[in-house]
């Protein structure tokens, strides 16, 4: 795949338990180039946070596998955090970033504003990314 050239200066949060590296790498070839890519829960509710990245659009996976929290030390945490926690937060810190969830099911969780049954289909991601200012 050849890299595109540089788009609107647009920053990503990306938040997948499987492929938010992939995705990272996907849309760096696209010609985004402000992404930040967590696969784990905790790690992606702290930095919302705490206000440690700024971000124009959420991508988050409401099906989180992967609870560890590095934080103590590799154990998983005694409350699971979720895609609908992630987007909880992000909605109430940053009412106006626009989410994009995506899971196995049809049922679009509340407060995203769009959502891709899985698998997701590039091209289809892509499109709704652009959509966005």
């Amino acid at each position: 795949m050849k890299p595109s050239e540089p788009k609107k200066r647009k920053s990503i949060l990306v938040v997948d338990d499987d492929f938010a590296f992939q995705l990272k790498e996907l849309l760096g070839y696209q010609g985004y180039n402000n992404i930040f890519a967590y696969e784990n829960g905790p790690e992606a509710y702290d930095t919302i946070e705490q206000g440690r990245v700024k971000y124009d659009l959420l991508i988050v996976d409401c099906s989180l596998g992967n609870n560890e929290d590095s934080r103590n030390g590799g154990d998983f945490c005694r409350h699971q955090i979720e895609g609908q926690d992630i987007i909880n937060l992000s909605n109430k810190l940053n009412p106006s970033v626009p989410i994009i969830s995506f899971s196995c099911y049809d049922e679009k969780p509340k407060g995203s504003g769009r959502h891709i049954v899985k698998p997701i289909m590039f091209d289809a991601l892509l499109e709704i990314i652009s959509s966005y200012p």
